[in-house]
């Protein structure tokens, strides 16, 4: 009886180790690992050289990581690049001696402007983005915007620009649809004539 005991404790001994070693410790080792890349380790990578289940699934981690770790890395790669593309748009509409006015088709908000288009309204850029476009850039009224409610196609068409002051100036703008961000908007592009239209009705009166 002795015996038995001793044989079954040993037994016990080792069927606890061989439970420790070949199935709590790998299940301990893949949490471990599975917490550590939800924690932003990308680099990590488990032993996959067992040909059991738990090889099979140290390899199958490391495929789906390194496919994960491919995937935002070329993602990383389009935003930056994208990012840098609007960057460089910015630039190059900020050096144009022209307004142009990015505006929403469905809110009528102004989403974004240039240098030249804040100029020439007068106002903080901060206090233009999100305005309603009929508060600067049209004295239409709300519900009639020439554009997306009467349908009127705008090109090189002489139209009136609100400032924060409250004046107008008499501007030539041309308006085309365009997907931006992802979203289709209207751009707005507009150049001020005030001193031209001056000059003719001058001359009209001479």
């Amino acid at each position: 009886l002795i015996g038995t005991g001793f044989a079954t404790l040993l037994f016990g001994f080792f069927l606890t180790w061989v439970i420790r070693k070949f199935i709590a410790k790998p299940i301990h080792i893949l949490v471990n690992a599975t917490q550590a890349v939800s924690e932003g380790d990308r680099a990590l990578r488990l032993d996959a050289s067992r040909e059991d289940e738990f090889g099979y699934l140290a390899r199958f981690f490391n495929q789906r990581l390194d496919r994960i770790t491919k995937e935002l890395s070329e993602r990383k790669q389009a935003e930056d690049a994208v990012r840098e593309s609007e960057t460089h748009l910015k630039k190059i509409l900020d050096s144009v001696h022209a307004g142009v006015v990015v505006i929403d088709p469905e809110t009528h908000e102004i989403v974004d402007a240039n240098d030249f288009a804040i100029r020439m309204i007068g106002a903080p850029k901060e206090q233009v983005l999100g305005r309603v476009c009929h508060k600067f850039i049209c004295p239409a009224e709300v519900g009639k915007c020439p554009i997306s409610d009467l349908h009127i196609s705008i090109d090189n068409s002489e139209r009136m620009l609100l400032t924060a002051e409250g004046g107008r100036r008499t501007i030539l703008k041309s308006v085309v649809p365009m997907s931006y961000k992802g979203r289709n908007h209207f751009i707005e592009s507009f150049i001020d004539i005030t001193s031209l239209k001056q000059a003719q009705e001058q001359i009209t009166r001479m």
